[in-house]
């Protein structure tokens, strides 16, 4: 078994072990002369080792401590031999002596300082009565670094290196080019890597990379999300959105109830990369109004209290239009919608329930009178309740429209 991260392995039979880089909360180490655990995680450690002939358990509390490491020794078991540990009935963690194997990790130079898990082993090599020249042909560290380490600890219980903060190459963003990067991204929050590694490196003696600026960013604190893809508003559609907003911002649900939303939707057989052009005319745009909205309206709404909804598409702007609705204004209103508004219409999420329950069919049309069949049957079994929330959606739409100043919104 390959101990992660240490110079050594440990071979056993039936044996338990709690190992790993983040998660690892010790390691038993067993030598030729002593057996130690070394901890280095946070909280409360508890480690167990099972073997066929017996148990040994040993409680590890502590951990780090505002940048101190706690070391644990087991100190009923070190210091005697193998002959003495023989006499125990929980001695056999190793059946066989020559089951333990000891592979020393030598450095060739100094990359850094030691880890706090390094500089934990030298210190439990060293309580547990090697030598400086021993712990250092055991671990393959210098004399010098074995005898720092235990002195370090010896005189200020110190486990941890403050060295380890300030090793390796200096960081090319230094405080003063944070504070430069943060005004670059307050400045353009839709701005990408690229957009601000260019206008950071402009002016400056070093440039950087992405990769720096994105590391940097992150270590700030900065995240990066994927914007919603909405219409591209112009000022003057917003200030109609705007006005709308406002003009309708004290309807209650009770007045949203008595609209009749309208719009179009395009489902195809299959999908092709040829543009369709189809145009609705005036004239057949009349010919549905005439036939289908004006007996409903007048069905529904007796009173001639109910409101027609319907976007600006060229066809419903058509003069033909504005005068049959003109001559129709007793029966019922036609609200003045404004421009690219389709996140105030309820009824574009009915659009798309529609179109999902047909991509999900076992049977899928394969002509269009077989959509058209699909299409009525899955509208016609919606149910009430989903009607009934999406018209209640309509308030929220209006304050996400005055929140966003006439702003695309998030339906």
């Amino acid at each position: 078994m390959n101990v992660m991260g240490s110079p050594f392995n440990l071979l056993g039979r039936n044996g338990r072990y709690l190992f790993g880089g983040i998660t690892v909360v010790g390691v038993i180490a067993v030598f030729h002369e002593f057996v130690a655990l070394s901890t280095w995680s946070s909280g409360f450690t508890r480690v167990d080792v099972s073997t066929e002939r017996g148990l040994l358990k040993g409680n590890a509390s502590g951990g780090w401590n505002h940048g101190q490491a706690n070391l644990h020794i087991f100190e009923d078991w070190c210091g005697r031999s193998i002959d003495q540990l023989r006499k125990y009935p929980h001695y056999p963690l190793f059946p066989h002596d020559d089951l333990l194997q000891f592979k020393p990790s030598i450095r060739m130079g100094k990359k850094g300082d030691l880890s706090d898990f390094e500089r934990g082993m030298v210190v439990g090599a060293r309580r547990a009565g090697l030598s400086i020249s021993e712990t250092a042909d055991l671990l393959g560290f210098s004399r010098t670094t074995i005898s720092r380490v235990y002195r370090e600890w010896s005189e200020k219980e110190k486990i941890s290196s403050e060295r380890q903060f300030f090793c390796g190459r200096k960081c090319l963003v230094d405080a003063r080019g944070q504070r430069r990067m943060a005004r670059l991204v307050r400045a353009d929050r839709k701005a990408t890597v690229t957009q601000i590694t260019t206008r950071y490196n402009r002016g400056m003696q070093k440039s950087i990379s992405e990769c720096t600026t994105r590391r940097t960013l992150r270590r700030m604190g900065y995240s990066s999300r994927r914007p919603h893809r909405v219409p591209l508003l112009s000022a003057k559609n917003r200030k109609l959105r705007l006005q709308f907003a406002q003009a309708h911002q004290n309807w209650t649900i009770e007045d949203w109830k008595n609209v009749a939303w309208s719009d179009e939707s395009r489902f195809l057989l299959r999908h092709s990369d040829v543009p369709i052009e189809h145009r609705v005319k005036a004239t057949d745009y009349l010919s549905i109004v005439a036939d289908h909205v004006h007996p409903f309206m007048t069905t529904v709404y007796p009173s001639s209290d109910g409101y027609f909804q319907q976007d600006n598409a060229p066809c419903h702007k058509a003069r033909i239009i504005s005068d049959w609705f003109l001559e129709h204004d007793n029966e019922f209103t036609v609200l003045k919608w404004p421009p690219q508004s389709p996140d105030l219409n309820p009824i574009e999420h009915l659009w798309d329930v529609v179109e999902r329950e047909i991509r999900i069919m076992d049977v899928q049309p394969t002509n269009l009178q077989q959509l058209r069949d699909a299409i009525m049957s899955i509208w016609t079994k919606l149910s009430e309740e989903c009607f009934q929330y999406l018209v209640e959606s309509v308030p929220r739409r209006i304050k996400a429209v005055l929140k966003a100043k006439g702003g695309p919104t998030r339906y």
